[in-house]
């Protein structure tokens, strides 16, 4: 069973011949290799540079630090002033106005 998912992109001449040349000079047997050793490294990057992005194979101990580390955060924001806190309704009423936005500009209805 084929565990890969198949997107398509579109990407900019240079980073096409950057692609190829990686294939040619043998560093690599495919496209898809350089492609999938590419996004390995930015999820890596990610992970390792934002808590938005936590460790998938996480001890329990390790979530915890992590959650814990993000509400503690998240209330230093709070409390400097950085990041303000909303009511459920204002959020739905921005989500609301965003979506509706974002349909229109997609040429949707409702």
């Amino acid at each position: 069973m084929d565990d890969n998912y198949r997107i398509t992109v579109d990407i900019s001449p240079e980073l096409a011949a950057a692609v190829s040349e990686a294939v040619d000079s043998g560093e690599y047997a495919s496209a898809d290799e350089v492609i999938a050793h590419a996004l390995r490294e930015w999820a890596e990057r990610q992970t390792e540079s934002s808590s938005l992005f936590p460790k998938v194979a996480m001890t329990p101990e390790e979530h915890d630090a992590w959650f814990s580390k993000e509400v503690r955060d998240t209330l230093d924001r709070v409390s400097s002033g950085a990041t303000r806190l909303m009511s459920h309704e204002e959020h739905l009423s921005r989500w609301r106005t965003r979506r509706a936005e974002l349909l229109a500009r997609a040429g949707g209805g409702k």
